[in-house]
């Protein structure tokens, strides 16, 4: 996918939010060359997913697109900067490395320690004020979610890191129905249904005069 490719994914956003005089702010950072992933990659320790490749290098470095109304407040997109990115990724890091590697926890379950070692390659798009949020795995590509819960108690671990979508696209795609506005309550797990292995993207969960149908 180009650039003309992937900006036409937002048309349905612009074209419902214009109907409703409602303003929209798109824009991108400068282009990464591939010295620059390459670089990145080795400070992590880890390959780069192509599709992260692709979007550094294809769209931008960093990207925000956003909208405001005086019912809805400010509601946006935005994938960090590579540098930001990775900063951030730190975080979950830190925290995945406390409980992988503390004495304590020699004994971990096989499923959590599963959990915390994926979480190695987490990067937050997203932060809720209770904790919880959006992450990019930048080892497989996917956009999961990110249960605060399981990192401070190592509970609920079947419903940490869901996917909210299998890539960055089918992210977007999938959000771009709601305007990108947070679901209803402000939480991202309202979202997960039991009976699911991904994010339950039902229009229920979010505000109705934002659906687009």
């Amino acid at each position: 996918m180009d650039r003309d490719a992937f900006l036409k994914l937002f048309q349905p956003v612009d074209q419902f939010l214009s109907s409703r005089g409602i303003d929209v702010d798109c824009r991108s950072g400068e282009l990464l060359s591939d010295r620059k992933l390459t670089r990145a990659a080795k400070k992590l320790g880890f390959d780069l997913h192509p599709t992260v490749r692709w979007f550094y290098q294809t769209i931008g470095n960093g990207f925000l697109y956003s909208w405001e109304s005086e019912s809805h407040g400010y509601r946006s997109l935005f994938i960090p900067s590579l540098k930001d990115l990775i900063k951030d990724k730190r975080r979950i890091e830190r925290v995945a490395h406390h409980w992988l590697n503390s004495p304590k926890e020699a004994n971990l379950d096989p499923e959590i320690r599963s959990q915390f070692e994926k979480a190695l390659h987490w990067a937050p798009l997203t932060d809720e004020g209770d904790g919880d949020s959006i992450c990019w795995d930048l080892a497989t590509g996917e956009i999961v979610y990110d249960d605060h819960d399981f990192f401070d108690t190592r509970d609920r671990p079947l419903i940490n890191g869901r996917v909210a979508g299998e890539t960055l696209i089918a992210f977007i795609i999938h959000w771009s129905r709601f305007c990108f506005s947070k679901p209803k309550d402000y939480w991202w797990g309202a979202l997960v249904d039991h009976a699911e292995t991904d994010l339950c993207w039902d229009p229920k969960y979010f505000h109705e005069d934002l659906v687009i149908s």
